[in-house]
């Protein structure tokens, strides 16, 4: 086992120190990483004679918890096990609703209704120190800060003390195969970051007696202007149209057209401070544009020949 870049000393002393005003610190030894999950899949279909139709829905939920938690050989710091985080990912619900219709004899038509909100991801730590700023000082071994607290991208937002992301799309999808291919998708999409990290801030000490006397060298904060959280909502609609030509015995064409336009429904947000440079405004959002394809091509070379082995 290699040695600690810090005196265990140092280690029991900073995190004493904080449990003497309250504070949950951890300790310097092993975090035991967990990742349970579930997933769930269920399925109905309704046969519909009377329409020439058949509906299916589906269903599907999946989640896992993940703790994260490093602390690698080499790094400039050391930090104690209330650094460790989870990360929750949950899929759900996805409820896809499937109609299939037979138009003619030897034509069906699919129509697709969905919703999907995926991922949700959020990033909470694994205790209640998530209510409390981050702290870091210096050892005297080595000299390398010691860390406690929730990480930077969990402390301090909400109830749980995370920070999520999350993304919902609803698709409409129609498909009629005929003498051309044809098929109509549209998506609605939203997607926002809800918190900011770090509100809880981070206090810093350039050692440990400097931090059993309360005397920081610095102490940052991040906070939420009112746009953290503010979310992207679009639409993309995708039309489709195709056929299939026999050039050759071994060679097909297909040619169509596909276009594909992604819109923001909001055009602009209020812009705020940044203190970097940048050659544009950070409020402006892509514009709108198409993208038109559709060309393709299949090709058997070997269709005449035996197969090596049956």
């Amino acid at each position: 086992m290699p040695a600690l870049p810090v005196s265990p000393d140092d280690v029991t002393r900073f995190a004493s120190l904080l449990r003497a005003r309250g504070l949950d610190p951890g300790d310097g030894g092993r975090v035991i990483s967990f990742s349970p999950g579930v997933t769930v899949f269920a399925r109905l279909d309704i046969a519909l004679p009377e329409w020439n139709s058949r509906v299916v829905l589906r269903d599907n939920y999946s989640a896992f918890d993940a703790t994260r938690f490093i602390r690698p050989e080499g790094v400039p710091y050391f930090p104690l096990s209330s650094d460790a985080w989870i990360q929750r990912n949950v899929e759900a619900p996805r409820a896809p609703i499937q109609v299939f219709t037979q138009v003619w004899a030897s034509v069906f038509n699919e129509f697709v209704l969905s919703y999907m909100d995926w991922p949700y991801s959020h990033v909470g730590t694994t205790g209640h120190h998530s209510y409390w700023p981050r702290f870091r000082a210096r050892a005297a071994l080595g000299w390398r800060p010691l860390i406690a607290g929730p990480p930077r991208n969990a402390g301090g937002f909400g109830g749980g003390g995370g920070f999520g992301k999350r993304r919902g799309a609803s698709r409409i999808c129609n498909r009629l195969p005929t003498l051309l291919c044809n098929r109509a998708d549209v998506e609605l999409f939203r997607y926002n970051a809800t918190g900011v990290r770090g509100t809880f801030g981070q206090w810093r000490f350039s050692n440990l007696d400097a931090l059993a006397n309360g005397d920081a060298v610095g102490y940052s904060l991040t906070k939420d202007f009112g746009s953290a959280d503010a979310p992207v909502r679009g639409a993309q609609p995708a039309p489709y149209i195709s056929d299939e030509w026999r050039v050759a015995d071994r060679l097909s064409l297909t040619l169509g057209l596909r276009v594909d336009a992604l819109t923001f429904f909001i055009v602009s947000l209020p812009t705020t401070p940044l203190w970097i440079r940048s050659s544009a405004p950070t409020s402006d959002y892509p514009k709108s544009t198409a993208m038109v394809a559709a060309v393709g091509f299949t090709w058997e070379p070997f269709a005449d020949l035996p197969h090596a082995c049956s």
